[in-house]
Formats: C-alpha cells, sequence, structure tokens
C-alpha cells in the first residue's frame, strides 16, 4: 500500500499495487472481477475503492485513505471470559509456599 494524493482534488487516497505475476489467466480475470464488484461496494464500515486501472505489470486499486487507525477489537464487543472475573485478576491467587 502506498500513500498518495489526487492532482486535480489535493485529496489523500491509499494505492494498492497487485502484481500480475505468477497469476494465471483465471486469477487475473476473477481479479478484474473483483475489482468490478468493489466499484458499486458502499458500506460504512468498508473503505470505498475510488478508481482501479491495469498497466502491464500490476492492478492498481485507489481507495480513500483511512486517516484513523481503529483496532479491529473496537468493531466487537466482547463478553468477558466466563471463567475469569471482569478485571482480569484470579479471585483465589495460589498460595505461595513459604519458607519456615
Amino acid at each position: 500500500m502506498y500513500k498518495g494524493r489526487r492532482r486535480a482534488t489535493g485529496r489523500v487516497v491509499a494505492l494498492k499495487f497487485i502484481g500480475k505475476t505468477g497469476k494465471s489467466e483465471r486469477d487475473l480475470r476473477n481479479l478484474r472481477q473483483e475489482i468490478e464488484i468493489l466499484r458499486d461496494l458502499r458500506h460504512e464500515n468498508i473503505i470505498q475503492m475510488l478508481d482501479a486501472f491495469e498497466t502491464r505489470t500490476d492492478f492498481v486499486v485507489v481507495t480513500g485513505a483511512s486517516l484513523r487507525r481503529r483496532r479491529v477489537s473496537s468493531f466487537f464487543s466482547r463478553p468477558p471470559h466466563p471463567r475469569r472475573p471482569p478485571d482480569n485478576r484470579r479471585r483465589n491467587p495460589p498460595e505461595q509456599p513459604t519458607n519456615e
């Protein structure tokens, strides 16, 4: 992934280069199909694809750059583990041997 800027608008974008080397014709056809699907995909949790183009050696997918990094865990709420107290401390720590 590379960070770029659109000349016309000054908007920051992300560029993903996907190499064609070593891919079969079937893989290339599938990749073209996936790119066409992404063109119309709109969802609040998915960074929008702005453009895509193909060079002799690569597919280049241009997306809006995510200016904030969010942890995946921020998207999911996970109940506390059933065997652990909510603060993740043991209720009864093991007894320590004494040197008496």
